[in-house]
């Protein structure tokens, strides 16, 4: 075949494969599997021939959006990105699949960089133009404005997020109904933001709740059960409550470990989790072994200067304090403090907890 031929045959492909790609919903996760060679070879043909198409477009944006569920980011990233170019090219960017590739696009960003500042841009940009083109209590638009609300809790601006995130569930209850999983996410989003002020009766109050719409409207195997699990059992840790909350870590984990596997980020959160209920339980050497294993898989997936690495830099460092090894919880927390400083600024909550850790071990190393 000549190459105009072998491009018109590719462009049929795309768009039969696009057409049965499903949504990468985890329903249809499966589904997404069994077609992604098919969509990675047809991602290489709309490169290869500059097949620039609605079905094209969707079809990228899908399957990279399905490789951010599978943790595969930076494939994903690209997918997306690419997407976005396309549809912005040929529908404009004052259209709501346009925005869908934007968010889509600005999520993957948010995991791979775990910058908010460079991310909070993109979201708002999302929101303005689903505001103008669905209105204000569309499905869409309200989750842009949680992305939004999110970004704001992420670099520590709790006053916007708090502002944000009760006409978000109200809307959600009014549109969608109590009992909808969009809602329960807003619970969740909401009660985060109480647990990080430290308001632990209203926010297990709301995780509770998240977990009992749920528990209705999910799989019992679904990853936002095992997220909920995880949040409940992030309260009673908060509260030393440790004994209480290792049931919860297990339970989150064993549905994280069959549905998304080992080295998945939240897979890795509830792992942290669990190593510091140990600790706080006295258990130092399974603990310590647990955070070596999730700081390893960390810097392997995000690099050295991620604040997920950091995260695991400082808790490492923390179960060295708590032993009274200094010597070795300094270069960890300081590394941590090194990364946070640089990503989220020097006033930013936990920046400041990490270095008032560094500090701490500071005094007890010049004292010793």
């Amino acid at each position: 075949m000549n190459k105009e031929t072998q491009k018109k045959w590719a462009e049929k492909a795309v768009n039969v494969v696009n057409k049965v790609f499903p949504e990468p919903d985890f329903d249809n996760w499966e589904g997404c599997e069994r077609l992604l060679l098919s969509t990675l070879e047809c991602a290489e043909s709309i490169n290869r021939y500059a097949l620039e198409s609605e079905e094209s477009g969707r079809l990228l944006d899908q399957t990279g959006y399905y490789l951010y569920h599978k943790s595969d980011y930076a494939k994903g990233l690209r997918l997306v990105q690419q997407a976005l170019a396309i549809r912005t090219k040929i529908l404009g960017i004052e259209h709501p699949n346009t925005a869908t590739s934007l968010s889509n696009f600005a999520g993957l960003l948010y995991r791979i960089k775990g910058c908010p500042a460079k991310v909070l841009p993109l979201h708002q940009l999302a929101l303005e133009i689903r505001e103008r083109i669905l209105g204000t209590e569309h499905p869409n638009t309200v989750r842009s404005l949680s992305n939004v609300a999110r970004m704001y809790q992420a670099q520590g601006d709790s006053t916007k997020a708090l502002f944000l995130y009760p006409i978000i569930l109200s809307i959600r209850k009014t549109i969608l109904g109590k009992r909808r999983r969009d809602t329960a996410i807003s619970f969740e989003n909401l009660a985060g933001l109480y647990l990080a002020q430290g308001n632990y009766r209203r926010a297990l109050i709301l995780f509770k709740q998240a977990l009992a719409i749920n528990k209705k409207v999910l799989k019992e195997e679904h990853p936002d059960i095992a997220r909920n699990f995880n949040n409940i059992g992030g309260i009673l840790q908060s509260q030393d409550k440790d004994v209480e909350a290792q049931p919860f870590f297990e339970k989150a984990l064993a549905i994280n470990k069959k549905v998304l596997g080992e080295k998945h980020p939240d897979t890795l959160t509830t792992v942290n989790n669990l190593a510091l209920t140990l600790q706080a339980q006295g258990n130092y050497e399974k603990a310590l072994c647990l955070s070596q294993k999730v700081l390893k898989i960390r810097t392997q997936i995000f690099g050295s200067e991620h604040p997920d690495t950091a995260k695991s830099l400082n808790n490492l460092g923390e179960m060295y304090k708590k032993q009274g090894d200094f010597e070795r919880a300094l270069p960890l927390l300081n590394e941590a403090l090194s990364i946070l400083t640089q990503v989220f600024g020097k006033k930013h909550p936990l920046t400041k907890k990490v270095e008032n850790n560094y500090l701490d071990v500071m005094k007890n190393t010049s004292s010793g």
